[in-house]
């Protein structure tokens, strides 16, 4: 995919820590910093969107994110990959695969689920509990 694709940088699908719930956010919201971006492969997800603010010459927004292969490795390390379609398929998620919308959803699931497991309410406390490393962009 080219990383100058079609991607709208003022939406983009975000999971929001204190609802547990997919969020649009729209325009240069400065809330941006309540929320915590989930992405599978989230180095990839993040290199277009720098891309694309850098195409329209906006501004990094400061953005705490996860990549949610990481709390499937830590999770389920015997899956046979811990490819998006994979994960779903073993939590039982039907979706249809590289809808934005949808692999955004499963994402967030994926998060969802490593809660229920372990018990830990906030994703902050998941990952320090998983040992899975938050990034930044700013």
């Amino acid at each position: 995919m080219n990383s100058r694709a079609a991607l709208n940088p003022r939406q983009f699908l975000m999971f929001h820590k204190s609802k547990g719930a997919i969020v649009t956010l729209s325009g240069t919201d400065p809330c941006v910093h309540k929320v915590i971006v989930l992405a599978h492969n989230a180095s990839f997800d993040i290199s277009v969107l720098q891309s694309s603010l850098d195409a329209y010459g906006i501004a990094y927004p400061c953005i705490e994110y996860y990549c949610t292969v990481d709390f499937a490795r830590k999770m389920w390390p015997d899956l046979r990959n811990h490819k998006l379609n994979t994960v779903a398929e073993y939590l039982g998620l039907e979706f249809k695969h590289h809808d934005a919308e949808e692999d955004a959803s499963v994402c967030a699931m994926v998060v969802v689920e490593c809660m229920k497991i372990t018990g830990h309410e906030d994703v902050k406390l998941l990952a320090k509990a998983l040992e899975v490393k938050a990034r930044y962009i700013c």
